[in-house]
């Protein structure tokens, strides 16, 4: 609810735990977390799964390992218009100025490399 700009009471929270606890019972637990907010852990969750997702060290490990998967956006950006620049360059065609009706018959097909980025760039896929 906050979430969406509502204001949330602070009886609703209660109420909100009060109704898990007494449809759930016993299979859950609720505690708060360091930023105050509550976290619901239901009892099919091992003790030993929950210390393996959070351990410091695999967390740490993961997040390396997503650095590496994920290079400087930066760079992609400038590898990706130096290889459509060489590709419209080697592909196109030079036309005389100014351009004639006759002349659009010996129209060059546009590059593949451009068609793909416009397409992700217009459409958000890949």
């Amino acid at each position: 609810m906050s979430s969406k700009g509502e204001a949330l009471k602070s009886g609703t929270k209660k109420n909100i735990r009060r109704r898990l606890e007494s449809e759930l019972g016993n299979s859950i637990h609720i505690f708060p977390n360091d930023s105050g907010k509550l976290l619901l852990v239901p009892d099919s969750l091992s003790f030993k799964d929950v210390v393996l997702d959070n351990d410091n060290d695999n967390l740490c490990k993961e997040l390396a390992i997503w650095k590496v998967k994920l290079p400087d956006a930066n760079n992609i950006t400038d590898q990706a218009s130096s290889q459509i620049r060489e590709v419209i360059r080697r592909e196109m065609k030079p036309t005389a100025w100014p351009c004639h009706p006759s002349d659009l018959s010996n129209a060059v097909k546009m590059p593949t490399q451009l068609h793909r980025f416009l397409v992700g760039l217009l459409t958000g896929n890949p």
